[in-house]
């Protein structure tokens, strides 16, 4: 088997559509997704979405770019697609798009061509299952099971190869990690606003952004990039020997790259498997930009001066709230930007797989609705320094409920002492769903508080979310009280003293407005 599964020609992606699935070739899938017509992805695991999805953006803007069209063509078939995937391999119109390619002097798709025959010879077996190349880093076997997909199908093996190849990082020796992270432990984030969740949308307004930024860095970075024939889009079409590594003013702002020196091989019964070698560097020398290659979709830390990397807490609501808001740490990304013809309901989506040293460190994923007015508001600097100050003083309020709660549960744990000892963790399981539920409603709030466009409707909005926060707080302390073990001999002293506690601390630094009374109303 010299030549086999070209995703070009042959059926080989399983896609959902109109409730049904059907396997179809990747000019389909672009036809399908430019009109809105796909669904879901079957056999595509949770943390493969989001490389999918960059790539299938990325190919098709740079098929769009090289073709010098402006965006995605209206009456675009299947047909056009393929014409325009071609263009991208000029010379390797057949291998550049197959899996598996026996011939390793040829590229195979997202693997590039292996040229020395004594370079060929060192290739090491990576694993016999898809699995087995892709990004996630297990323990002990116990989060996912290791190699678990037994009869693998093409399609899993390109999921697979899009994960490790535009998302992996680095992994001992040898083993390094993509551009478009800041550090071999980085993540490569995507944040974005979509006018819905659905395939097709995402991918149409994920195209236009990357064209849109394309050329923006092309007309004021263009030394810093390439364009026309002579720029690199696809790595894997380049010979790579594993020492040489490619300069960032070579390639195309949208480039897919290729961070392993992989080849997909068959035995005799033609079952895939993988074989891999280690490099001497990375594929793009890009170390001093810090993972800022270009790409939309991340944002720029100031304080590091590189790619937003996503800590293991991910997008907890103060977490999002300092990159949305925080001028002096983060730059947003220009995927944030809104367009003029967005409808009044859009969302922000924000994504990573997070990794440490040796371990992954969980797949995070957020949705947030809102109008993008704000969105509009806030790309202006004193705009966002406003938002920035409210976030704050919300995030604030939120730990001052929080902190009340603590002291409150603590006081009758401990039977009410002279000194309460706060290093205890015995309410810490209340205080986590308290924070939670306090996630859960804090971006609802914000949004009502920063479209207000009166004076009383922003004080009217202000109440509603410290009236919320007191809520749950008094919830979440009933709560404790009801669950947590308290020195029986001292329970009804402690309790009160607790409940006081609370209510105090809470009155005190978080106070509602005066209700009025019809006492007051007549006096007025």
């Amino acid at each position: 088997m010299r030549l086999a599964y070209n995703v070009l020609r042959s059926p080989l992606l399983p896609v959902s559509q109109n409730g049904k699935s059907e396997n179809i070739t990747l000019p389909d899938l672009l036809a399908l997704l430019a009109v809105d017509q796909v669904e879901g992805f079957d056999g595509l695991l949770a943390h493969q979405r989001q490389p999918w999805f960059l790539f299938l953006v990325q190919l098709a803007a740079l098929a769009l770019a090289a073709d010098e069209q402006a965006g995605i063509p209206a009456d675009g078939d299947a047909d056009e697609w393929r014409r325009l995937l071609l263009a991208l391999t000029p010379g390797a119109e057949e291998t550049a798009w197959s899996l598996l390619v026996a011939d390793h002097r040829q590229p195979a798709l997202l693997q590039p061509p292996i040229l020395e025959a004594a370079a060929w010879a060192r290739m090491q077996p990576l694993g016999g299952t898809p699995d087995a190349i892709d990004v996630l880093i297990t323990a002990k076997n116990h989060d996912v099971k290791q190699a678990r997909i037994g009869t693998a199908q093409p399609h899993h093996w390109l999921y697979a190869l899009v994960s490790l190849q535009t998302s992996q990082g680095f992994l001992g020796r040898g083993n390094f990690g993509i551009a478009r992270m800041n550090g071999g432990f980085g993540s490569r984030p995507l944040v974005e606003l979509v006018p819905s969740m659905r395939w097709g949308a995402r991918f149409r307004r994920g195209v236009a952004v990357a064209l849109r930024q394309r050329r923006l860095l092309l007309a004021r970075h263009a030394d810093d990039y390439a364009a026309g024939p002579d720029a690199h889009r696809l790595l894997w079409l380049l010979p790579w020997d594993g020492d040489e590594g490619l300069p960032v003013p070579s390639l195309d702002p949208c480039f897919i790259e290729v961070c392993r020196r992989v080849r997909l091989c068959a035995d005799g019964a033609g079952t895939l498997s993988a074989l891999g070698r280690p490099s001497e560097g990375t594929r793009v020398e890009a170390k001093e930009r810090k993972g800022l290659v270009g790409d939309p979709w991340i944002p720029v830390n100031r304080g590091t001066g590189g790619a937003y990397t996503v800590s293991g807490e991910g997008f907890r609501y103060d977490r999002v709230a300092d990159l949305l808001f925080d001028k002096a740490k983060f730059d947003l990304p220009p995927s944030l930007l809104p367009f003029r013809d967005d409808s009044p309901d859009m969302l922000v989506h924000l994504s990573a797989l997070v990794r440490g040293q040796g371990k992954t460190e969980g797949l995070h994923d957020r949705v947030l609705p809102v109008n993008p007015r704000i969105m509009q508001r806030i790309a202006r600097e004193e705009e966002r320094e406003k938002a920035h100050e409210l976030a704050k003083r919300m995030v604030d309020e939120a730990k001052i409920s929080i902190k009340a709660v603590k002291n409150g549960l603590l006081c009758l744990v401990q039977g009410a002492p002279e000194k309460i000892d706060f290093e205890d963790r015995s309410a810490q399981a209340t205080l986590v769903a308290l924070d939670g539920e306090i996630d859960g409603i804090f971006f609802t709030h914000l949004w009502q508080i920063l479209g207000a466009e009166t004076d009383e409707a922003r004080l009217a909005a202000d109440t509603a979310w410290r009236q919320r926060l007191h809520d749950l707080s008094a919830t979440a302390f009933q709560r404790g009280c009801r669950r947590l073990p308290v020195p029986s001999a001292r329970r009804e002293r402690s309790l009160v003293l607790a409940q006081a506690l609370y209510r105090s601390s809470m009155n005190k630094n978080l106070p509602l407005p005066a209700r009025a009374t019809p006492e007051t109303e007549e006096a007025a």
